[in-house]
């Protein structure tokens, strides 16, 4: 399933974002998600990040988030991520599964935003959601029925 069209859309928004393969493991990641963890793209492609120092102090929401995406629905809540240099803070985090048209979870679309940047965050979801909506009704016209 080609992710093309959808970066570059993804590249453009002010928050923080991470597109993962359906095991979580990360794929790609924005540039302002770089700057807020000091990771860079090689660092981070193959983690899982509620196995790595993002996603620190998820407890039940991490069952939560996996119950929700695998559901197809979207998954909203507070982490507590940790940048490379050790510094801890508080984002909040939207998981959008992007799913194949027979319903197939095949990536995963993680929005950070700082806390309390609500104003901003949803700017940035309506952006995410205008560019998953696109990329779904590419899909299912590029698809064989």
């Amino acid at each position: 399933m080609a992710l093309g069209p959808i970066i570059g859309e993804l590249e453009s928004l002010e928050c923080g974002v991470v597109v993962t393969d359906r095991a979580g493991n990360v794929l790609w990641t924005n540039e302002t998600f770089r700057r807020m963890t000091g990771y860079t793209m090689e660092e981070m492609q193959g983690w899982a990040p509620g196995l790595r120092p993002f996603g620190e102090h998820m407890g039940a929401s991490c069952a939560s988030l996996w119950r929700a995406v695998l559901a197809g629905r979207t998954w909203r809540g507070d982490v507590l991520n940790r940048s490379k240099n050790g510094e801890a803070h508080e984002v909040t985090v939207t998981v959008t599964p992007l799913c194949e048209p027979a319903g197939r979870l095949t990536h995963m679309v993680a929005v950070h935003e700082p806390g309390n940047g609500q104003g901003r965050h949803d700017t940035s979801m309506r952006a995410l959601k205008r560019a998953v909506e696109d990329w779904r009704l590419r899909r299912t016209k590029s698809t064989p029925g």
